[in-house]
C-alpha cells in the first residue's frame, strides 16, 4: 500500500537510521527496546496503526548484548538489505551484479513470489530495521559464506514475507542453525550450508 501511495517506491529501509525510514531504533539499546514512539514515526505505521504487530509473540529470548539483559523488545522483525537498503554483498564483500530494490517494478531476481521483504530476526542479531546479509559466496574463498544477520530461531524455523503480499514459514534443517547464539555467531564461517543458501535464495538473484 505504501508504494502504490508512492508513485512505486519502496518504504526506506538505511541501516542506523534515526529519521525517514519504515522503521527507527535499535533493539540493542535497552531504551529502544521498549519505545513504542520509534514504531510509530516510522514510515508504514499509518498503514497498519498497531504496534503490536512488530513483536512475535513467542520472541522472548534475553539479549546479552546489554547489561542487565533485555527481556523484552517492541519489534522482532526487519526488512532485507535489498529492499530499498544497502548491496551488501558488495559493501562488504566486493561481489558485483546484484541490485537493490528502490521500487516494486525492481523486483524481478528473484521475482516477487520469491523475493523476501521481512523475516523475524534473533535476539542476539536484531539492532536497526535493516536485515544485512550477502547473496553469495565470498570471491576467493570458494564456497565460503557468512551468517550476517540472523534470522529467527525461536520457533525452530522463521516466518518470511514476500514482495506478493503473501507470508510462509521455513523449517531450519541443519543442526548448526538452530545453535547459532551471539558467541558462535560472531566466528562463524559457513562452507555449504542449505538454511545459509535459502536465506540467500530468496534475498537477491544475479542480475
Amino acid at each position: 500500500m505504501y508504494a502504490d501511495d508512492s508513485g512505486d517506491v519502496l518504504a526506506l529501509n538505511p541501516k542506523n537510521s534515526t529519521t525517514n525510514a519504515w522503521i527507527l531504533g535499535d533493539m540493542s539499546s535497552a531504551t529502544d527496546a521498549t519505545d513504542t514512539t520509534l514504531l510509530q514515526n516510522g514510515q508504514l505505521y499509518s498503514y497498519n496503526k498497531n504496534t503490536g504487530i512488530y513483536r512475535c509473540p513467542a520472541d522472548t529470548r534475553p539479549d546479552n548484548r546489554s547489561t542487565p539483559p533485555i527481556s523484552f523488545r517492541v519489534r522482532s522483525y526487519a526488512m532485507s538489505c535489498y529492499m530499498s537498503g544497502e548491496d551488501v554483498g558488495n559493501t562488504h564483500y566486493s561481489l558485483t551484479g546484484y541490485h537493490v530494490n528502490l521500487k516494486l517494478s525492481n523486483i524481478t531476481k528473484p521475482k516477487p513470489p520469491d523475493a523476501f521483504v521481512f523475516t523475524e530476526e534473533a535476539e542476539f542479531s536484531i539492532d536497526d530495521g535493516h536485515f544485512g546479509f550477502t547473496p553469495s559466496g565470498i570471491p576467493g574463498q570458494g564456497p565460503i559464506n557468512y551468517w550476517l544477520n540472523v534470522p529467527g530461531l525461536w520457533h525452530r524455523g522463521a516466518n518470511f514475507s514476500f514482495a506478493d503480499g503473501h507470508a510462509s514459514f521455513h523449517k531450519w534443517m541443519d543442526a548448526s542453525t538452530l545453535a547459532i547464539n551471539r558467541t558462535v555467531w560472531s566466528d562463524m564461517v559457513v562452507p555449504n550450508h542449505s538454511d545459509l543458501r535459502y536465506v540467500q535464495s530468496i534475498l537477491a538473484t544475479k542480475n
